[in-house]
Order: structure tokens, then C-alpha cells, then sequence
């Protein structure tokens, strides 16, 4: 795994802590420990898939799921950084 520059030089997570260790959990089919690590992934999945989708079919519902997945992946991410910031939850190692 690749070392966080911000919580090696901050002492801090950064918004990304926890993504690397969340995709190779949802590699290995652990769905529950990926969602631990990184809430945000699955949403922002979704908004990829759907980006997708939306390039390969030009609907308007896959762009406008596409966009309701990001903003509600960027809200999940966010929160859950200033959670464990203000020490709310604690960072899984």
C-alpha cells in the first residue's frame, strides 16, 4: 500500500485515507470491511458506472443519477473525513 503523504508530514487523514485498503477489500468480496474503510466508494462507483453508461447511451437519466451519485458520494466523503478529524469515529488501520 501506498504510504498517505498527509498523515506521514500532517499527522492528519486525508479525505482519500482508507480508499486503497477499501478497493482491495471490495476485490477480495469483503463488502462490509470496504464500507468501514472507505464509506465513499460505492456511491462513487455508482457515478462512474453511470458516467459510463451515459457515454455509451445518451440518456438523460444516466447523466442525472450519474450527478445525484457524486454529490451524494462527495457528502459521504466529507463527512466522514471531519468525523474522524473531530475523532467522532475512529480510523480503521
Amino acid at each position: 500500500m501506498l504510504e498517505c503523504l498527509t498523515k506521514k508530514h500532517l499527522g492528519v487523514d486525508c479525505p482519500g485515507c482508507g480508499l486503497q485498503r477499501s478497493v482491495l477489500s471490495l476485490f477480495e468480496g469483503n463488502f462490509v470491511d470496504s464500507f468501514i474503510y472507505y464509506p465513499g466508494l460505492l456511491p462513487l462507483l455508482v457515478g462512474i458506472c453511470f458516467s459510463f453508461l451515459f457515454m455509451w447511451r445518451k440518456a438523460d437519466l444516466f447523466i442525472v443519477i450519474a450527478k445525484a451519485a457524486y454529490i451524494i458520494a462527495g457528502v459521504v466523503i466529507l463527512g466522514n473525513w471531519i468525523l474522524k478529524l473531530t475523532g467522532v469515529i475512529p480510523c480503521p488501520v
